[in-house]
């Protein structure tokens, strides 16, 4: 069974939903988590047991080892991110 290594952008409340909810489905594996702020951060993935911590978007989207981005941040800020992951 393939394990999708997920990255997450945004830690704020939908960020934590979309984390507790990864974490329940079997074939998905958080890998890196990326806030704005480092403490969000690491808040982040200290509750979730997830190793990599960003503080820029583009960074967490250019990691190789990442296959699927989860864009939790604000509305207005999701068409550059995703127009640089789908570039990328």
């Amino acid at each position: 069974m393939k394990r999708f290594r997920v990255g997450v952008i945004g830690t704020g409340y939908i960020g934590q939903v979309h984390l507790e909810v990864l974490r329940r489905i079997p074939e998905v594996q958080v890998t890196a988590v990326m806030n704005r702020t480092p403490d969000g951060a690491e808040t982040a993935a200290e509750r979730f047991d997830i190793p990599k911590i960003y503080s820029d978007a583009y960074k967490l989207i250019e990691d190789s080892e990442i296959d699927v981005i989860h864009n939790c941040m604000s509305n207005n800020l999701h068409f550059d991110i995703n127009r640089h992951a789908i570039k990328s």
